[in-house]
């Protein structure tokens, strides 16, 4: 019970507060893809890996690289990335029309469903943590995040290229039997990652 509430309760309150703020990141950076402001999409995605390791290495230096607090800085350093997109959203969105009562209650209504969407999603992609965290404490949980991570960069290079091409699919730009054309050569450079990967990988 004592290693539950070390590791469960926080861990999942924590998710409870990042899956809405990582959501609305998202939602950001593909409003810039929408925009066509490819820099400030990929500049707010980077904003995002880069400020929670200034915040893990601030951690380090001061002697408080605990798991609780390094989840208290990945929230807290994705929700001030959200807080900085935001400013840059109202900078490209054009000129704000008069608030919308119906707009708003159909809005929280969708939203609703995909925030309880999203932590279902959270949950069952990320239940391996907790239950390594559980059994195994801090130290092997972080061996084996960091495994998990190098391997699922073979899933990272497809979505950062859906990400950018999003916009030109959506807008029918892409002519046809190229999409065919990406996605080959977009499998093969994941499965070349997946066997270098898998060639200097070893048992943890």
């Amino acid at each position: 019970v004592r290693r539950w509430a070390a590791f469960g309760s926080p861990m999942m309150a924590a998710a409870l507060i990042v899956v809405p703020v990582v959501s609305l990141s998202v939602f950001q950076q593909q409003y810039f893809l929408a925009r066509h402001e490819y820099r400030l999409s990929k500049a707010m995605g980077a904003c995002g890996q880069i400020l929670p390791l200034i915040a893990y290495a601030i951690l380090f230096a001061i002697k408080r690289i605990t798991l609780m607090n390094v989840v208290v800085a990945f929230v807290a350093t994705q929700l001030l990335c959200c807080v900085i997109a935001e400013y840059f959203v109202s900078r490209v969105a054009p000129p704000a029309r008069s608030f919308s009562f119906s707009f708003a209650k159909e809005s929280l209504t969708f939203g609703i469903q995909h925030y309880l969407s999203g932590i279902m999603e959270f949950l069952m992609g990320r239940l391996d943590f907790f239950l390594v965290a559980f059994f195994l404490g801090q130290s092997g949980l972080g061996i084996y995040s960091v495994s998990v991570v190098m391997a699922e960069i073979t899933t990272r290079l497809p979505g950062q290229l859906g990400t950018v091409l999003f916009p030109a699919f959506a807008s029918g730009q892409v002519g046809p039997g190229k999409s065919a054309a990406m996605l080959r050569k977009t499998l093969f450079l994941a499965v070349v990652l997946a066997i270098v990967l898998a060639i200097l990988s070893g048992p943890i």
